[in-house]
């Protein structure tokens, strides 16, 4: 915590974005996790090689379903309060 508390002294408008969406991240990551690893179970690749594919895919889908559809709507205010669009 004290190393946090050092290295993150100001707003960092790109944590402060992950951090809004981690909760969206929470709430909708299973059954895109479940769905991933259905999808390669048959593959050939390690198993930490198909944990991260599936981790980097559902993490970028679901940034963009935040970002487009839900961040400014009722559900991102019922989640994280109100946000404007930035200009």
């Amino acid at each position: 915590m004290g190393l946090f508390r050092r290295l993150l002294t100001k707003e960092n408008r790109k944590v402060r974005y992950l951090s809004d969406s981690a909760y969206w991240l929470y709430l909708a990551h299973m059954p895109l996790v479940l769905l991933g690893q259905a999808f390669t179970a048959q593959w050939s690749l390690p198993a930490f090689l198909k944990i991260g594919i599936i981790t980097a895919v559902v993490t970028g889908l679901l940034l963009l379903v935040y970002h487009y559809a839900i961040r400014y709507t009722w559900v991102g205010t019922l989640l994280n309060g109100p946000h404007r669009r930035e200009d």
